[in-house]
């Protein structure tokens, strides 16, 4: 009988990469928690999977680094793919803060270049 996992998160096998010297290290954390909720097929799936993405990131980096700046442009498009469909009336404010303050400057930047004559 299997287990109920609930997709939480924080009962995860996880993958930490982090900067250093030599590019980036790739380290595999597994809680304990894990080994209590997962059935071992499911541990050693979850295992297998964040030993085979960071083997994949310390033999070809580059590939991995394409695939990854891929995935993000991807997201991107089906975010804005989403907002387009979105017909509330929801307002970002970010977009609109972004959009003044860029009208400020470039106001501010034709007064520094008017013609003195």
């Amino acid at each position: 009988m299997e287990k109920p996992l609930n997709n939480n998160i924080k009962n995860s096998i996880k993958l930490h990469i982090a900067p250093n010297d030599d590019g980036f290290t790739c380290a595999i954390e597994i809680e304990d928690s894990c080994k209590k909720i997962m059935t071992p097929e499911q541990l050693e799936m979850c295992i297998s999977i964040a030993h085979g993405l960071a083997h994949m990131a310390i033999t070809d980096p580059s590939e991995v680094f394409k695939m990854g700046v891929h995935s993000q442009t991807e997201k991107a498009k089906k975010l804005s793919k989403k907002e387009k469909k979105n017909s509330s009336n929801v307002i970002d404010f970010l977009k609109h803060l972004k959009k003044k303050r860029d009208e400020e400057q470039w106001a501010n930047f034709e007064e520094e270049i008017q013609d003195p004559f």
